[in-house]
């Protein structure tokens, strides 16, 4: 390597405090918003619900979207903190499954989407509830899994929570 003239430090050191950063957050965004490389620490401390269902009946998963001690987070002022974007994943997919958008809209009218090959028009998002549950109608057997809810803040650091949900099959 080619020694760098001493006044070249403090632009180098500049630079690398300024892209690093940018450099994690495209690596999170293209794993599906966690970095492999901070995730493996980072799963080990997020809570687990447990939930079970029986096939045909609908599961509600929680997610705690709350802002403060004060739930749900309904009316916000500029300098209050507000939920701008709750993703739910499956554990064995890579992409969101379920998303309420609220980045550019008041929370109460945030976008919904659903994938259309896991829940497709059986779940829905009922932020009202304490804590907050993704409803998903008539579950299937193959729903089982770990489900990962994350929620982005305007101010909070984002939230991540994980429910391992067991479907128990009808024997006829």
């Amino acid at each position: 390597m080619i020694p760098l003239p001493k006044p070249w430090t403090p632009v180098i050191i500049w630079l690398w405090l300024t892209l690093a950063p940018c450099v994690r957050a495209a690596h999170s965004a293209r794993d599906g918003g966690t970095s492999r490389f901070w995730s493996e620490s980072a799963n080990r401390k997020l809570p687990v619900y447990q939930v079970q269902a029986v096939a045909g009946d609908a599961v509600f998963l929680p997610c705690d979207i709350s802002t403060t001690d004060e739930q749900p987070p309904v009316h916000h002022k500029d300098t209050e903190d507000a939920v701008l974007l709750v993703l739910w994943y499956r554990e064995d997919l890579g992409t969101p499954i379920y998303s309420v958008d609220a980045r550019e809209r008041d929370f109460k009218h945030a976008e919904r989407w659903s994938d259309e090959h896991v829940f497709s028009n059986r779940a829905y998002f009922m932020p009202e509830r304490q804590p907050a549950e993704l409803g998903v109608d008539h579950i299937r057997e193959t729903d089982a899994g770990v489900y990962r809810c994350r929620v982005d803040f305007k101010i909070a650091q984002t939230r991540n929570s994980k429910v391992n949900l067991t479907v128990i099959g009808i024997q006829m």
